[in-house]
């Protein structure tokens, strides 16, 4: 059993390095203490009303936006690449318009560049001051725990945010291993 537990606890410090590195290597900033991303309901381009919380066991990039913002026009082509490939895992990219006035802005920038994926609209800023967004492009990458892993503030090439991803991914399943053993002990005890 003391094997099975160093072994375990190795093997956690062995992916937290890893971790840290794409992390790192990605440009993402880790909180010193991960809290619980808050909740918020916003309307999707066909008007219908997505929440966090219906997410909650995904790994979900949270990707603030804007139209008129240069730096998150570059990246779009590349978060949309990042996006198609990721299909049918465990990930969830939402991005969040924070585009006042109309949504016919992002519908032609959308249509223009031919992306494919759904896109929230916060024209009052409402989730943008929950996640205290202060500049564009913003994401807020949440493990499957329903915690901030991190955030990224610029513009980044998506299509090398694989490594990055892994080990957001390996993070959740970590902490779903943590937890069964920790529940495995407790019945151990209580016998």
């Amino acid at each position: 059993m003391r094997k099975l537990l160093l072994l375990l606890l190795a093997a956690m410090l062995w992916a937290y390095s890893a971790q840290a590195d794409a992390f790192t290597d990605f440009g993402v900033i880790k909180p010193e203490v991960r809290m619980q991303a808050p909740d918020f309901s916003l309307p999707d381009m066909d008007g219908k009303q997505r929440t966090m919380a219906s997410l909650q066991g995904k790994v979900v990039i949270l990707h603030f936006w804007a139209s008129w913002c240069v730096p998150c026009r570059k990246e779009m082509p590349t978060l949309h690449h990042l996006h198609n490939s990721f299909e049918g895992k465990n990930i969830e990219l939402v991005c969040v318009s924070t585009d006042t006035g109309s949504k016919k802005k992002i519908e032609a920038f959308m249509n223009d560049i031919n992306l494919h994926f759904n896109t929230l609209l916060d024209p009052a800023g409402d989730v943008r001051e929950k996640y205290a967004v202060r500049a564009l492009p913003t994401t807020y990458l949440i493990a499957s725990d329903g915690k901030i892993s991190g955030r990224i503030i610029g513009e980044r090439d998506w299509k090398k945010a694989g490594p990055m991803l892994a080990s957001l991914l390996a993070e959740g399943v970590e902490k779903e291993m943590q937890e069964n053993k920790t529940v495995q002990m407790e019945h151990k005890h209580d016998k």
